[in-house]
């Protein structure tokens, strides 16, 4: 345990742990000001693997674990004078069906929210973090892991200063929406030498 820090475990798929949890936080500590939504889980298969259950609970964990936490704190943290809402999403193609909504999300929360509300989102490649460690990056020089501490103190200084706005790390993944422009025969060359295929599913690829 940390000294002024308190834990509360909830399950952010379930709407009503999330609204049960939010309505203690509010009971001891009062309002939430800053939302940092970071919850994900990953199943290292490819599609044709992965069972109905273990999408629909990407799905429900890494997306709607989201908009369960926005409905529950951002109806408060519209009353106060500043607020930030921090979306964590990610480069890494197992779950980017799931992630890849957050990016609609984020632009939509953009139009919806006052200003005195600022929206930040985090676009990270692979993570140095326990839901990672069997995933072996062949091309480190273009792919480099980040350490996890390095991910978060990025986004505890984004929010100390203040700024909303998209963030990437590492600088590869700035340049990923460039894939969808180009001719495929050269995005299937880049993933090809970057081996990111290999190491998301474990095996080669077609």
């Amino acid at each position: 345990m940390v000294d002024n820090i308190v834990y509360y475990e909830c399950d952010v798929a379930s709407r009503e742990q999330v609204e049960q949890v939010a309505l203690k936080i509010k009971e001891r500590l009062g309002i939430v000001s800053i939302l940092i939504n970071n919850a994900g889980i990953l199943v290292r298969k490819p599609l044709l693997e992965q069972t109905h259950e273990e999408i629909q609970r990407v799905i429900d964990v890494n997306l709607f674990g989201h908009f369960n936490t926005l409905k529950a704190f951002l109806p408060d943290m519209q009353k106060l004078p500043y607020g930030h809402i921090v979306s964590i999403s990610s480069a890494i193609a197992s779950y980017a069906a799931s992630k890849a909504a957050l990016f609609t999300l984020h632009e939509s929360l953009l139009v919806e929210l006052p200003e005195s509300i600022q929206k930040s989102l985090f676009i990270f490649g692979q993570l140095s973090t326990p839901m990672f460690s069997e995933v072996e990056t062949p091309n480190k020089l273009v792919a480099p892991v980040i350490e996890g501490i390095t991910a978060a103190k990025e986004v505890v200084q984004v929010i100390k200063d203040g700024r909303g706005g998209e963030f990437s790390m590492p600088l590869y993944v700035r340049y990923m929406g460039l894939m969808r422009v180009l001719p495929a025969g050269i995005v299937k060359a880049a993933r090809w030498w970057s081996g990111g295929d290999i190491a998301a599913l474990g095996r080669k690829v077609a």
